[in-house]
């Protein structure tokens, strides 16, 4: 048992580490590179680390970003922590079917940045925004950025997952 907590801790650190490598080396380049980014690390987690860990980080992942001053409007960070909750869910499910595994990586793919992109843009156009009192330019310019560009970068995300992850598998095996 007690090994069981050393490893879910380590490997939750280390995937925790990567985020905030990405995350703060990154800022520069735009929304589309860091939460592609991102993704792939919440993914990766999941996949490799288990679900437990991915959920772990997938919470914790805006409220980094928002200390990296990338992150959103405070009302809005919880939405996008269900988001990336929602996207580790789907991998963490899908993955586990008895489907092929070609066919397991593009159905996680697409579902899971629809159902990301549309946790997003209900919670934060639909509820959040109309609750919150920002300037109509800060809230189309909120709106934008979790709109299409979330169903893209989860998409992104997953594809570099479905590159990486089975390399990053066959080095650990080969490894023991």
């Amino acid at each position: 048992m007690k090994n069981k907590s050393v490893k879910f801790i380590t490997e939750t650190a280390v995937f925790l580490a990567m985020l905030i490598i990405f995350q703060s080396l990154s800022a520069s380049l735009g929304q589309l590179v860091t939460g592609s980014l991102v993704n792939f690390v919440l993914i990766a987690a999941c996949l490799l680390a288990g679900w437990k860990s991915g959920l772990v980080i997938a919470l914790l992942s805006p409220f980094f970003a928002k200390l990296f001053g990338i992150g959103p409007i405070y009302p809005i960070l919880p939405v996008v922590a269900l988001g990336n909750a929602t996207l580790v869910a789907v991998y963490a499910c899908v993955m586990k079917t008895g489907l092929d595994i070609k066919l397991r990586w593009a159905v996680s793919v697409v579902l899971a940045a629809v159902l990301k992109y549309a946790v997003l843009t209900v919670g934060v156009v639909k509820i959040v925004l109309p609750l919150v009192n920002v300037a109509e330019k800060q809230a189309t310019k909120l709106a934008a950025m979790f709109g299409t560009t979330q169903l893209l970068t989860a998409a992104i995300g997953g594809i570099l997952a479905c590159l990486a992850v089975p390399l990053i598998r066959k080095a650990i095996k080969r490894s023991n």
